[in-house]
């Protein structure tokens, strides 16, 4: 595939990557009974959300799939927000999934350089999240601002990480190439989002410059202290190549109860 194909670029997420899925193959969770949410297109690629259920119908994982190979390099900005299925909506954190293909240095942080790949899984509805303003947004707490991560400010970039009809960014410092001084460049990384001080949404951001090497990857989700509900909330952003369905597997799983 293109070494700038948005979405190959972002299932590299190589650097860093944790140990996959418990063992769990991406074919066998294909055929694992599964709830189908709506589908929508990016970058000339039907990506198609969905939910598989465990033991007493508990939702699993929550995700989308998208073929490996159908995806041209992107020229310009997009952006897709697909629906997720009524149950898991019910039952977890999650309600709609937002994904973005960015050309320019991330204007939440201002160290992002090149091009990414972001996906975020909210927790808040799309008509809440359309009327984000970042006007008078306070700042997380430490009980809902797990460490390492930080905010540099709750308005607009350059002084604050919001973005409108999105949240306020909270990123993680140690992660490479997102230090300014660093000479490591940036690869990937997950990142937290943030509305009237509770958590909104968790996302994985991958640079373009990452190379689509059909390999699976993780990014631990951190626990936050007070979500703010009682909820299943996620613990893992995982991704798994399937040779064959040549296609990729992304979601989020290991759904913990928050009281």
């Amino acid at each position: 595939m293109n070494a700038r194909n948005p979405l190959a670029i972002f299932f590299a997420l190589a650097a860093g990557a944790l140990a996959t899925s418990c063992g769990v193959g991406p074919d066998e969770i294909l055929q694992q009974a599964r709830l189908q949410g709506e589908s929508g297109t990016l970058a000339g690629v039907q990506i198609k959300t969905w939910a598989t259920l465990g033991p007493g119908g508990r939702v699993d994982r929550v995700g989308f799939t998208v073929p490996s190979g159908a995806v041209e390099a992107a020229t310009e900005a997009q952006e897709l927000v697909l629906a997720l299925p009524d149950e898991v909506k019910r039952a977890t954190f999650l309600d709609h999934l937002q994904i973005d293909y960015q050309l320019s240095e991330h204007a939440q942080v201002g160290v992002y350089k090149g091009g990414q790949f972001e996906f975020r899984f909210f927790g808040i509805d799309a008509i809440e999240r359309a009327q984000i303003n970042c006007v008078n947004e306070p700042m997380p707490t430490a009980t809902t601002l797990p460490e390492p991560y930080l905010v540099p400010g709750t308005g607009l970039a350059p002084e604050g990480s919001c973005v409108p009809g999105v949240g306020v960014h909270a990123y993680d410092p140690t992660a490479p190439g997102v230090d300014p001084d660093s000479t490591e460049p940036f690869t990937s990384t997950l990142g937290l989002g943030y509305h009237k001080g509770a958590l909104a949404f968790v996302e994985g951001v991958a640079a373009d410059s990452l190379l689509d090497n059909q390999k699976d990857f993780a990014l631990a989700i951190p626990a936050v202290e007070l979500l703010g509900r009682s909820t299943l909330f996620p613990g893992a952003i995982i991704g798994q190549y399937s040779a064959e369905e040549d296609a990729y597997l992304v979601y989020v799983e290991a759904f913990s109860p928050d009281e």
